[in-house]
């Protein structure tokens, strides 16, 4: 099976260690992946896991494979406009446009060994 590895990331995404409000396609909530959850945002999946989303799911990658589920039907673009983040402690790929843009006074949460360390900053 050919393995697609990207020979550079992208820049970190604008929002990555910011927690934001997610909203699932329609049809497409799993667990706690539901309407307006807090997903704190990692990065930028190929950042993440140095590949694209569509080589993980095909590797079988459980998230990337729940992605491409959600995607399928439902309206999601399958483009590598991607972010990978956190609810609780589940990890889920979740497209840009089911993101809510935060308006202001963001809380960005940074991990620091064993704490999470929260931060006020001003959305651009």
């Amino acid at each position: 099976m050919q393995h697609f590895q990207l020979n550079s990331l992208r820049e970190r995404h604008p929002l990555a260690g910011t927690m934001v409000k997610v909203h699932p396609a329609p049809g497409t909530e799993f667990e706690n992946l539901q309407q307006g959850a807090n997903f704190l945002i990692e990065d930028w999946y190929e950042n993440v896991n140095g590949e694209l989303w569509k080589a993980s799911a095909r590797r079988g990658i459980w998230a990337a494979v729940h992605y491409a589920t959600r995607a399928t039907g439902s309206g999601l673009p399958h483009d590598d406009e991607v972010v990978y983040g956190h609810i609780g402690e589940l990890g889920y790929l979740v497209h840009v446009s089911e993101l809510e843009q935060p308006q202001s006074n963001v809380t960005a949460i940074t991990w620091r060994g064993d704490v999470y360390d929260d931060q006020q900053q001003e959305a651009a």
